[in-house]
């Protein structure tokens, strides 16, 4: 039986082709950290398709996280959107250190 944390993960987070490095065309590598993911979203439901752009930090954690969008709905947990963000460790696809290189990726929430 797959726990809550797998099923919420599967929904959240596009496939890894979302996470490029815009500059190269470069698939990135993601490890999530499920418990810190599922700490941001909180009781959030019925969200989807956010774009999220961040950079990987020295240690592999995104950091200056955006959300892009226009919508004050989206606007409005935008702190809990940049933390999901934050809840994964980027690396290239060979396990190197990918700090520096922004990227972007798409959340989807589970439905009420």
């Amino acid at each position: 039986m797959l726990s809550l944390a797998a099923i919420l993960l599967a929904s959240l987070l596009h496939p890894a082709q979302d996470s490029q490095s815009p500059e190269e065309g470069i698939e990135l590598t993601r490890d999530i950290n499920s418990a810190e993911l599922t700490r941001c979203m909180g009781n959030m439901v019925g969200f989807r398709n956010i774009r999220v752009t961040c950079v990987v930090g020295p240690d592999g954690v995104p950091e200056q996280c955006q959300v892009v969008s226009t919508n004050p709905t989206v606007l409005r947990y935008r702190s809990r959107f940049e933390c999901m963000g934050r809840a994964m460790r980027i690396t290239m696809p060979d396990g190197s250190s990918a700090a520096g290189r922004r990227f972007s990726f798409r959340l989807q929430g589970r439905s009420g």
